[in-house]
């Protein structure tokens, strides 16, 4: 994970719309009581946001149900702690939402360097 300040808003957001045109095709069971966020519509979740802060502050667990893995993915605003979210997905979507992200990252990372 990258320091939030890296990279603007505006490409996490890009990378976010891009990531929610395929989002039926993970297996998340998401709930949340962040404002303009609701678990009946997937696209209102700010998912690299909430994965993003769960990473950085340890709070991601890995869970086994009926012999499958999950990672659950917590955030909670630090400010409002009647705010959180947990993401829980099987690890495979994990796997593929960071491989996603990596690409993302590194793209943005070499236009970036080449620029310079």
């Amino acid at each position: 994970m990258m320091p939030k300040e890296i990279i603007e808003e505006t490409t996490i957001t890009s990378w976010e719309v891009e990531f929610k045109r395929d989002i039926n095709s993970y297996s998340l069971d998401v709930t949340t009581t962040y404002p303009d966020e609701s678990a009946e519509d997937s696209t209102s979740i700010q998912y690299f946001r909430h994965i993003r802060n769960s990473i950085s502050h340890s709070k991601c667990t890995y869970v086994e149900k009926n012999n499958k893995q999950y990672v659950i993915f917590k955030d909670e605003n630090p400010g409002n702690n009647s705010q959180r979210c947990e993401i829980k997905m099987p690890t495979s979507d994990a796997g593929r939402i960071m491989e996603f992200l990596y690409q993302k990252m590194m793209i943005y990372l070499n236009n970036r360097w080449k620029n310079r």
